[in-house]
């Protein structure tokens, strides 16, 4: 009994004290600057620069303006319900934003060492810790981007138990980032509430598409090699061809974008299918807390690189896909696996120069290959795990 009391108060502890560290430094802007850029991150003033983008989209909505198109040098492109909770919890005021900043980051700290806990694989724990002093875990933290918010969600949906505080939890995750609807199929395992949360989730993209369509307007497309996506692809080609006076220009970038999309999504479902069978019957299989890290880790990251372009940051989701793989006896693609993720966990280090030398081309296409590489072993385990739990029957609702 002491022990676990023991235990449960130092999961308190350490994410208590990391969270107040990181608040305290943020009142001293020398500190701050200079701890972060020691770092190799870009540090950005004032503190906490993407939880701020949302008081500002906050402060036009209340001077009468549309924080959609307000700012194009600063464009808005969180879901409106954002500012409606900034609005609610008065997250103009200096003290209460720290207060929240706070409390993100304990549930973000709290989240990653309850992970950390539940896996005491000597790989996993080497794995982990290189993300833990990543640069991609690093600039989230910085910049506290609201995907720490999603990440906390996610797993809450994950570890519970009760459907329905997994859908509560799955949904507001949704609500709040709308690429968590590739994560759905953490609720595979039970058709009937799998297709009830997929038709709730595309009645709110039918309703929301306005919205969706501004925001996805607004989407910048970073072509930077701490980037990920086809988007980022796109975009980086893009800038070349206009150095080079190649052929891709403004007229036919859109076409050549979604040309790309449509190629990503072929091959990554060709990949799914080398595994996956649709048979007429399966045996009982109990889905596992492994399984469903990884299919909402795996989920998250293939349909984002297919269908958008996303600062590293958001590989803070293929943490999930760890546990599972290490079960796997394929050596060889799992090695490559973890050292693609060792290093694009810190890609930030990459960065740098002139972005149309050749030593940037190299470091950047190196980059991006390995992303996809984790972008095509992520789709060929995701076919087996849905292999496991999806037959004929499975569509008979």
């Amino acid at each position: 009994m002491f022990l676990l009391q023991k235990s449960k108060l130092i999961k308190i502890l350490i994410p208590l004290i990391l969270s107040s560290v990181i608040i305290t430094l943020s009142f001293f802007d020398h500190l701050w600057m200079s701890i972060w850029s020691s770092l190799n991150i870009p540090a950005t003033f004032p503190p906490f620069d993407d939880s701020l983008a949302i008081n500002r989209g906050l402060q036009f909505k209340n001077e009468g303006l549309n924080p959609y198109t307000s700012s194009p040098n600063d464009p808005f492109n969180y879901p409106s319900v954002w500012l409606s909770i900034y609005e609610f919890f008065d997250l103009n005021n200096p003290l209460k934003f720290k207060i929240f900043n706070f409390v993100i980051l304990f549930g973000y700290f709290f989240v990653l060492f309850d992970f950390f806990l539940k896996n005491n694989n000597k790989y996993f724990i080497f794995i982990f810790l290189i993300f833990i002093f990543s640069t991609s875990n690093f600039l989230i933290i910085e910049r506290l981007n609201l995907e720490i918010i999603i990440f906390c969600f996610l797993y809450l949906t994950i570890v519970n138990r009760n459907y329905l505080v997994k859908s509560i939890f799955f949904l507001a995750s949704f609500v709040l980032k709308i690429h968590p609807v590739f994560s759905i199929f953490v609720f595979i395992n039970n058709k009937k509430y799998f297709f009830s949360i997929l038709l709730i989730s595309i009645l709110y993209l039918i309703f929301m598409r306005e919205e969706i369509s501004i925001m996805r307007n607004n989407m910048i497309e970073f072509a930077l090699i701490f980037a990920y996506g086809i988007g980022s692809i796109a975009k980086a080609l893009y800038y070349y061809s206009e150095e080079l006076n190649y052929f891709l220009n403004e007229s036919n970038y859109i076409l050549f974008r979604n040309i790309l999309v449509l190629l990503a999504a072929i091959y990554a479902t060709l990949i799914v299918f080398i595994k996956f069978r649709l048979n007429d019957q399966l045996v009982g299989s109990i889905i596992t807390v492994e399984e469903k890290l990884f299919l909402c880790g795996s989920g998250i990251f293939i349909g984002t690189f297919i269908t958008s372009s996303s600062i590293d940051y958001r590989l803070l989701y293929l943490i999930f896909t760890i546990p599972l793989l290490l079960k796997y006896n394929n050596k060889k693609i799992i090695f490559t696996y973890f050292l693609c993720l060792i290093i694009c966990f810190n890609s930030l280090h990459f960065e740098g120069g002139d972005s149309y030398s050749l030593m940037y081309f190299v470091k950047a296409s190196i980059i991006y290959f390995l992303k996809f590489i984790i972008f095509s072993i992520n789709c060929y385990y995701l076919g087996i795990v849905l292999n496991k739990f999806v037959d004929k029957s499975f569509f008979k609702i």
